[in-house]
């Protein structure tokens, strides 16, 4: 997976297309790709007021906010003047430069701790760095973070089974909401037995 982009791009250039069903358009699934930060930054600017982005496809968050009752807050995987209104409230917090000034050093430190578990971790690249952005977001949230990545620390067994819990979430949640089979169970109205299993695991 961290060797497709590249590649692709070096094939097609910065703008192609590829087939991922359940994701693009048509039968085949037809996708643009743009790798070119330059003229990406044009499409932004031309989004209007309510853009769409790839969270609105994550069928499988939404089901699980949804059937957790989670209410508004969950609006952020949606779209329209309800998520424009949750994500301008989140937006004006994290992505401010003064809110940025203050989390960027802690997010820093937090990287100087990823880095001495990244070379142990080379063939659990993907994990791994689930792991980091764990730590990393700690940092942002309640200000500490629990060094999951770092060899040198003994990590809280509490903290390690969360963030092995999140990681296992993403994971299976990802892998259901591009499966065309569990899509295609979903929108008639039937939880599998994954999805109960996802939901499970998301609500402990």
């Amino acid at each position: 997976m961290f060797d497709i982009w590249p590649e692709l791009r070096k094939k097609f250039g910065d703008f192609y297309t590829v087939g991922l069903p359940n994701r693009g358009a048509g039968l085949h699934g037809t996708m643009y790709v743009l790798q070119d930060p330059k003229e990406m930054m044009k499409v932004l600017r031309s989004e209007g007021k309510y853009p769409t982005s790839s969270v609105q496809d994550l069928w499988s968050f939404q089901q699980m906010q949804d059937d957790y009752g989670f209410g508004r807050p969950g609006e952020i995987l949606g779209y329209g003047k309800d998520w424009k209104l949750i994500r301008s409230f989140l937006q004006s917090d994290f992505l401010a430069p003064q809110s940025a000034n203050r989390y960027l050093p802690g997010i820093l430190k937090a990287t100087l701790h990823i880095s001495k578990g990244m070379a142990g971790n080379s063939d659990n690249l993907d994990e791994f760095l689930q792991w980091a952005s764990f730590d990393m977001f700690c940092s942002i949230l309640i200000g500490a973070f629990p060094r999951i990545t770092d060899p040198d620390t003994v990590v809280d067994p509490e903290d390690d089974e969360f963030c092995k819990k999140v990681a296992e979430v993403l994971k299976v949640g990802s892998h259901i909401t591009l499966s065309p089979y569990e899509t295609m169970l979903n929108r008639i109205g039937i939880k599998s037995k994954t999805y109960k299993m996802l939901y499970q695991n998301w609500t402990q």
